[in-house]
C-alpha cells in the first residue's frame, strides 16, 4: 500500500501533521509514530520531507501523486 494526495499541493505547503500509533522512520535510529505515515514509502527523489511532525511538499503535486520521503532529508 502507498499514500497518495487527493488534492493539489503547492511546493513547501504542509501536507499533513504526523499523529497516531504507527510510524515513519526519520533516520535509522529515529521513528515518528503516525497511522498515515506508515504508508509513506522512502524514495531518493521524494515528493515530501518531514520537519518535526509536519509533512511538507517538496514539489507541486496533483491528485494521485504518491507521497514519498527520504529519511536522509528529514529534520
Amino acid at each position: 500500500m502507498a499514500l497518495y494526495t487527493r488534492r493539489n499541493l503547492i511546493k513547501h505547503s504542509t501536507v499533513f501533521s504526523l499523529v497516531g500509533k504507527s510510524g515513519v522512520a526519520k533516520s535509522p535510529t529515529e521513528y515518528v509514530e503516525d497511522l498515515l505515515g506508515n504508508f509513506m514509502h522512502t524514495c531518493n527523489k521524494p515528493t515530501c520531507r518531514i520537519h518535526g511532525r509536519e509533512v511538507i511538499a517538496t514539489v507541486d503535486m496533483a491528485p494521485g501523486d504518491e507521497l514519498t520521503y527520504d529519511p536522509e532529508q528529514t529534520k
